[in-house]
């Protein structure tokens, strides 16, 4: 679901992960020791509702998928 933010605005995002629990029992993975698990925020291709124009827009990424707000 999409959630827009303002400029500075900060908030809590629950992330669920699931790991389907017959890793366990793939003989490739006998020695694994720790999983990293991770997320990345996307810039979204819907239309910004008109009250959101004045907000800051995102720049230039200067890395593939990655957004920095100014």
């Amino acid at each position: 679901a999409e959630q827009m933010l303002h400029a500075n605005e900060e908030t809590d995002l629950p992330v669920l992960f699931f790991i389907d629990p017959t890793l366990l029992n793939d003989s490739r993975l006998t020695n694994l020791e720790k999983i990293t698990l991770s997320y990345i925020f996307f810039e979204s291709d819907s239309e910004i509702p008109e009250e959101y124009h004045h907000l800051s827009r995102a720049i230039t990424p200067k890395k593939k998928n990655e957004i920095q707000i100014i």
